[in-house]
């Protein structure tokens, strides 16, 4: 990913999702390792980060798809997961439930949240969970979830960083230590 489009990704992303990024759960996140290799932190923002490149792609041209879904259900959609050693009993449950806890925690940083937004945040574990998610937004988040995880190993693996400018950038500007 180039340097311009890491600083436009970090723009829209700290721009639309400063509830989230700004909320203390969201900080949390950065104390909770996920998938044993980063924090749900970093998760979280390399899984916004690739959905909106995405989207941002599709949308040459005609738009296709809401950004702003994508950011807020991307910034969203693990926020059920923080805790989890409180909440589920063990993984297969947190897998089965996180999606739901999710979308609770997002009303409560985001008390206006439109169904396109809940719907992505609700249907992003497909098909661990029963229902793939109705709109365009959703299945990108959906398959950036799936993608980052993918990479987060890779990466864990090569002891190499990815989406680490954008990141870094979303960091710096929300005062959130690595």
């Amino acid at each position: 990913m180039n340097e311009a489009l890491e600083k436009v990704l970090a723009k829209k992303i700290l721009t639309i999702g400063e509830p989230v990024l700004s909320s203390e759960l969201f900080h949390k996140g950065y104390w909770q390792t996920h998938h044993k290799i980063c924090s749900v932190g970093e998760h979280t923002l390399n899984v916004t980060t690739v959905a909106l490149a995405h989207a941002m792609r599709i949308n040459r041209g005609e738009k296709k798809v809401r950004e702003d879904v994508v950011i807020l259900a991307g910034l969203c959609h693990d926020l059920g997961i923080i805790g989890r050693d409180e909440k589920y009993k063990n993984d297969f449950q947190c897998g089965q439930c996180h999606a739901g806890d999710s979308v609770i925690c997002a009303k409560e940083i985001l008390p206006n949240l439109d169904e396109m937004t809940i719907d992505s945040i609700q249907n992003h574990m497909w098909p661990v969970t029963k229902t793939p998610p109705h709109y365009r937004e959703g299945f990108l988040i959906l398959s950036a979830d799936k993608f980052s995880a993918t990479a987060e190993w890779l990466a864990y693996l090569s002891h190499r960083d990815i989406h680490g400018k954008a990141k870094e950038l979303i960091r710096k500007a929300c005062m959130i230590k690595k």
